[in-house]
């Protein structure tokens, strides 16, 4: 596999928990599961990986202290940290001082799985999708346009509605003041205005 790239790396000492990975991860992603860290950082010396799946429960060295020591080693890859009930604060930390990418909660669920490696991939592209890259900004500019047509219909219906209700209080509040007696204005009556 010399001089190629992987889409993702996982480094998981037990084979169970490499094995229920492994299941989770779509057909089409090119995968790569090691035991070691040696064996981890052999391959990555000779090839890449775009995302790094590292177990904090690594033999030797934890995968947190394994991922602060190899920060600078592969600045293009995402790193992500496995590793069961991680305290928030030094989750916090990991995430700004180690700068990994994401965290799992181990066991791993697939959904979570999935969804960070979505993350990654849109973040290594940039924020963009693939369909978005072969026409730039097509599809937001016709979101723009689709936001700015549904705003201004909401508008156009929301003035008539409060139209229709200030007429139609008006109109009650007339025929009130009819059927009562009162006529605040004598020289001035609605009919009037539609005999001219």
């Amino acid at each position: 596999m010399d001089g190629k790239t992987v889409d993702i790396l996982i480094l998981e000492p037990d084979a169970d928990a490499a094995a229920a990975i492994a299941a989770g991860l779509p057909a089409r992603i090119t995968r790569v599961f090691f035991q070691s860290i040696g064996e981890a950082e052999e391959f990555l010396a000779r090839a890449e990986a775009r995302l790094f799946l590292c177990a904090d429960d690594l033999p030797g060295e934890t995968g947190l202290m394994f991922l602060a020591r190899t920060e600078q080693s592969w600045p293009g890859m995402k790193r992500v940290l496995m590793a069961p009930d991680l305290d928030g604060e030094l989750f916090f930390h990991a995430m700004r001082e180690v700068r990994i990418f994401s965290y799992l909660n181990k066991p791993v669920d697939r959904g979570e799985l999935v969804r960070t490696i979505h993350h990654a991939v849109l973040d290594h592209r940039g924020g963009t999708e693939e369909s978005r890259e072969e026409i730039p900004g097509r599809s937001s500019e016709i979101g723009s346009w689709i936001r700015m047509l549904v705003v201004g219909t909401a508008v156009v219906l929301g003035g008539l509605v409060v139209l229709t209700v200030l007429l139609f209080s008006f109109g009650a509040l007339y025929e009130a003041k009819s059927l009562a007696g009162i006529d605040i204005f004598p020289d001035w009556h609605l009919a009037d205005l539609f005999r001219r």
